[in-house]
């Protein structure tokens, strides 16, 4: 048990030397014990009910501050979700269009530079001379889709990548092998 208040101890104490002094008012001691009794009660409780309200206020601001993260984030999303909506499919159409010009370019250089005319040097890569040509990225994506190992390796998150790389470039992927649709006549 708690020790008493000193203010309480006080009242007792003069309360437990009136009891021995007759011409003391016993009853006023009492009470003045009482009285100091309640108070020391009564801070407590205040003490006790001001814990709580801080503890519910700081649940209260934890709870706000994660409805605004929450609604920040929804109003982000509704944004992208809009920009998406309304740019992603011409952007796509174009980036589409420009790796397909790319590709048709990438493949004529090669052919041309396989019967090279007298004199001639080699023409450059479509995408410079670094070697990471468009080519070259769809027959890696082909190994990766048509190699079991890499297959297992890779999971089929890679797979759809590759099989996604090998349509900009006109392949397709049957989910057996890659093939190059034959060019309309």
């Amino acid at each position: 048990m708690a020790k008493p208040a000193p203010d309480v101890r006080a009242a007792e104490d003069e309360y437990s030397r009136g009891l021995l002094d007759f011409t003391a008012d016993a009853v006023a001691l009492d009470a003045a014990r009482r009285v100091a009794a309640v108070r020391l009660d009564q801070a407590q409780a205040l003490c006790k009910a001001f814990s709580e309200k801080e503890v519910e206020a700081r649940a209260r601001d934890a709870e706000f501050a994660r409805v605004e993260r929450y609604e920040a984030a929804r109003a982000q999303a509704d944004d992208a979700r809009r920009a998406l909506a309304e740019m992603y499919p011409q952007l796509a159409g174009d980036l589409v269009s420009l790796l397909r010009v790319a590709a048709e370019a990438e493949l004529a250089v090669k052919a041309a530079d396989a019967d090279l005319p007298r004199n001639a040097i080699p023409l450059a890569n479509v995408e410079g001379n670094d070697g990471a040509n468009f080519h070259d990225r769809a027959i890696e994506a082909h190994g990766a889709l048509n190699d079991p190992e890499a297959q297992r390796q890779a999971g089929s998150e890679a797979q759809r990548r590759a099989a996604l790389v090998l349509s900009t470039v006109g392949c397709g992927w049957n989910g057996k092998q890659v093939f190059m649709p034959r060019p309309e006549e």
